[in-house]
């Protein structure tokens, strides 16, 4: 019972950690010249998972959608194995929990592997502008603990089940 609410909390954590700043990122010089004169665009912009799917950061936007993937599993997949109840359901639940860490920390690690992003904004047709990584965000920090728990979670099934698995022999 504890593993489908650690399960469904942490799923739907890292889903809705899409929507919070995974960044904050900086621009050294915050205005842009224009042909109307100069264009304050701000120093420090926060940038969501949502965001940088949906920019021209494309890598990376890509990549956050294994965030959804591993809450999906999380959310119904590791639920439904805890109620079968079977002997292999507990190896199938170790294995998800991990699939699902792993889904969403490798959208982690790229994040913060990417040190510049580009924002695009609409004044008086396309302008855009580099900014560099200068904090991580909420967004980013509880993707990470969602991660390091369903990874540590699927550890601990593992080694029960070696240790059963040792017991019986």
């Amino acid at each position: 019972m504890v593993s489908i609410i650690v399960s469904l909390l942490l799923g739907f954590l890292a889903s809705t950690s899409t929507f919070l700043p995974w960044i904050i990122a900086g621009r050294t010089e915050p205005f842009i010249e224009v042909r109307g004169g100069e264009f304050n665009v701000g120093q420090y912009h926060a940038l969501t998972g949502f965001d940088l799917m949906m920019g021209t950061n494309s890598m990376v936007g890509d990549i956050i959608l294994l965030v959804f993937v591993g809450a999906i599993i999380s959310i119904l997949h590791i639920p439904l194995l805890t109620l079968i109840e079977k002997e292999k359901a507990n190896v199938m639940r170790a294995f998800l929990f991990l699939l699902s860490g792993i889904c969403v920390i490798t959208p982690v690690t790229l994040v913060y592997a990417q040190r510049i992003w580009w924002i695009s904004l609409g004044v008086n047709g396309t302008l855009g502008f580099s900014v560099t990584f200068e904090s991580p965000g909420i967004g980013f920090l509880i993707a990470s603990s969602c991660a390091i728990g369903l990874i540590a979670l699927g550890i601990i099934i593992t080694i029960k089940l070696a240790r059963e698995y040792m017991y019986e022999q």
